[in-house]
């Protein structure tokens, strides 16, 4: 037998086997489906929770700033959603099937154990809200801080990657499911249609490994704990992978910007929102500011000033109704 190909995409994780059957392709579009079958609707508008340096900082870069996953506050970020699929995982080796299945559960479950640091590593998101005056947001991030309402249409990059894709590590706005039992469900669909996948002629554990790697890893870092649901969180995640491969980035080593949190220093990427063509020309796509809960009133004529400095449009700021004192 020769030897077999694989090809790496860099929205991939893992490479893929080139002369993989088709009913590998279908698996990875019905995967997908599963997926979007638990998302809403992508709002119109989500708020982006943030510090007055952050805003500062969106407004003069005109962009969002895209912060590596293993430095938000909650360090259980990611950890939940691994130890949910290490559980399922174990649930199905203790039960009796053949050895190419067994291999197929013990490669992935060994995988995802040694390798997560680099999964981990290489994950980019920014949080954004579905309401604009969240109790809950402003106790955690932002008191004195700003809620930014931005577009998230076609009209804007964040819109355009609303979509599916067949690539795992694609830009993509995602809805967070803290709902426990849909988080597991989903896991035990996918890796009992793969342990169906391995009865098939030609398909090998390494062809669901792939699947396995490439399709659910990244829904790992769209599952929290139930705790955290009056948040109602929508993420926009990407990797370092694919913003060193966006045709306007450099190399990952330069890419890069740090900032300052609680003596922390943290990477981060500012990331434009719009499309050159959209009907924004190349400013950030602001539909509402409001002001967090302990701002004094004058603060909203500071606010009109950096607007106009940046030649932003002058788009409502708002009072938070949130009576933190």
């Amino acid at each position: 037998m020769g030897k077999v190909k694989y090809n790496v995409h860099p929205q991939s994780i893992t490479a893929q086997r080139l002369d993989a059957p088709e009913i590998i392709d279908e698996t990875r579009d019905e995967f997908q489906k599963l997926w979007e079958e638990m998302q809403s609707d992508v709002p119109e508008t989500l708020y982006h929770y943030t510090s007055a340096d952050g805003f500062l900082g969106i407004i003069n870069s005109q962009s969002i700033w895209l912060t590596n996953i293993k430095y938000f506050e909650d360090h259980t970020e990611g950890m939940y959603g691994r130890k949910l699929l290490l559980d399922v995982i174990d649930e199905l080796i203790e039960m009796d099937f053949d050895e190419k299945k067994q291999r197929f559960l013990n490669r992935i479950k060994k995988t995802v154990t040694n390798n997560w640091d680099d999964f981990y590593g290489k994950i980019y998101v920014s949080s954004f809200c579905k309401e604009g005056d969240v109790l809950s947001q402003w106790e955690r991030f932002a008191q004195k801080g700003y809620c930014i309402g931005l577009d998230i249409t076609k009209d804007t990059y964040l819109g355009y990657y609303t979509g599916s894709s067949h690539y795992a590590l694609n830009p993509k706005i995602t809805e967070i499911i803290y709902d426990r039992d849909k988080q597991k469900g989903l896991l035990e669909d996918v890796l009992n249609k793969c342990l169906e996948l391995l009865e098939t002629e030609n398909v090998f554990p390494q062809d669901c490994n792939t699947l396995v790697l490439n399709q659910v890893i990244p829904w790992l870092f769209s599952f929290k704990n139930d705790f955290f649901k009056s948040e109602h969180e929508w993420r926009f995640i990407t990797s370092i992978d694919w913003l060193a491969s966006h045709k306007e980035m450099k190399s990952k080593s330069e890419l890069l910007s740090f900032r300052v949190n609680d003596g922390a220093i943290i990477p981060y990427k500012s990331f434009r929102l719009f499309n050159d063509d959209s009907k924004y020309e190349g400013t950030l796509p602001l539909v509402e500011i409001i002001r967090g809960p302990k701002l004094d009133e004058y603060e909203a004529n500071s606010i009109k000033s950096l607007l106009r400095k940046n030649r932003l449009p002058l788009v409502d700021i708002n009072e938070s109704k949130i009576p933190i004192r």
